[in-house]
């Protein structure tokens, strides 16, 4: 559900007929990638964890008592906390980026519409 959301974000940023998305744009398929690298990492460590847990776990060798192994899986487990901590913080600064930009690309939209109605009104009292 995740991975289809960020899909169509992406898709939306992509310049259509002309339209050019800026800064803006850039800076958030930049960051959508980041996300869904993160993202992927995190599931490659999970898959691992569970690999370990249902392989090792179902032969009983888990159950053994086996320090190496459970070791491992802890180390495994530690990692995707890590990465999912990273995962969230990289979010969040994206986010924030993303409203700072917004934010750019909303005053200099003001500035632009007044710059276009000072222009006419200066062309309606040049014109006879």
């Amino acid at each position: 559900m995740k991975e289809d959301r960020l899909a169509r974000l992406e898709a939306a940023l992509v310049p259509k007929k002309g339209r050019f998305y800026g800064k803006l744009g850039l800076l958030l398929s930049l960051s959508i990638q980041k996300i869904i690298r993160s993202s992927l990492l995190t599931i490659c460590i999970l898959a691992s964890y569970h690999f370990l847990i249902l392989a090792f776990g179902g032969w009983g060798i888990l159950d053994a008592g086996n320090e190496e192994l459970l070791k491992m899986v802890s180390k495994l487990q530690s990692e995707l906390e890590a990465v999912k901590a990273e995962h969230v913080s990289e979010k969040q600064k994206a986010l924030e980026e993303v409203k700072k930009l917004h934010a750019e690309n909303a005053k200099l939209q003001y500035r632009i519409t007044h710059l276009v109605r000072s222009l006419k009104e200066v062309d309606s009292k040049l014109a006879p």
